[in-house]
């Protein structure tokens, strides 16, 4: 599907409401609302879903996110159907799949978020990633330190690690631990000296005093 026609591409403002930021937190990412999807009892040719009359949801984006997404398989057929559509004065689309929305004309580029929804759906790392952290969290305990580190902190701060805020000079350390431990582990691994995150402050000074000849 072309995303050269104006029909096709997303508004910002309607991006910014119905798709998550590529920034957004593993937890915030879990709590963002994704529309369902929708299993159809039966089939429908591509015109049953294109109509030549004006949209009348433009502005409603939020009512998206509760209209259930097509299947993958009739998403992907409506996508390669769009072109010839467009070439018919199609300027939106219908919901048969959906009870009672005989009324309800979408924006053609409706199309572009369903395909964008099921990218989202169909990738397999995502799903690992959140899976992973969500077990890792579910067997810590919630209170007390963090054990086995040269920079001990309490366990809740681990939180940290899903969201935007993770990269501190504490977090540092402990991947620099988790590395040495790696190291070390690996034949003639303990002849590797790995420093920590104030070594490269003290090489610094070290090569400033032998500038000012201190």
């Amino acid at each position: 599907m072309s995303q050269d026609n104006p029909l096709l591409v997303i508004p910002d403002i309607a991006k910014k409401l119905l798709l998550p930021d590529i920034k957004l937190s593993v937890l915030d990412l879990l709590s963002f609302k994704f529309p369902k999807i929708s299993v159809l009892n039966k089939t429908f040719p591509s015109t049953s879903f294109f109509s030549p009359a004006l949209p009348n949801l433009n502005d409603h984006f939020t009512r998206l996110q509760d209209m259930p997404v097509l299947a993958a398989p009739v998403v992907r057929m409506l996508a390669e159907d769009t072109l010839q559509h467009l070439s018919n004065r199609a300027q939106s689309i219908q919901c048969p799949h959906v009870a009672g929305s005989i009324e309800r004309q979408l924006p053609i580029w409706v199309l572009s978020y369903w395909l964008q929804i099921w990218k989202m759906h169909d990738k397999e790392e995502t799903h690992e990633l959140i899976g992973k952290v969500m077990d890792a969290l579910a067997i810590l305990p919630w209170a007390g330190n963090i054990k086995g580190f040269e920079s001990e902190g309490p366990i809740y701060e681990l939180v940290r690690y899903t969201t935007n805020d993770w990269l501190t000079d504490v977090h540092e350390s402990q991947m620099l631990d988790l590395l040495r431990k790696k190291v070390h582990q690996t034949p003639g691994g303990f002849k590797i000296e790995i420093k920590n995150t104030y070594f490269y402050g003290l090489v610094l000074s070290s090569a400033e005093g032998d500038e000012t000849g201190r």
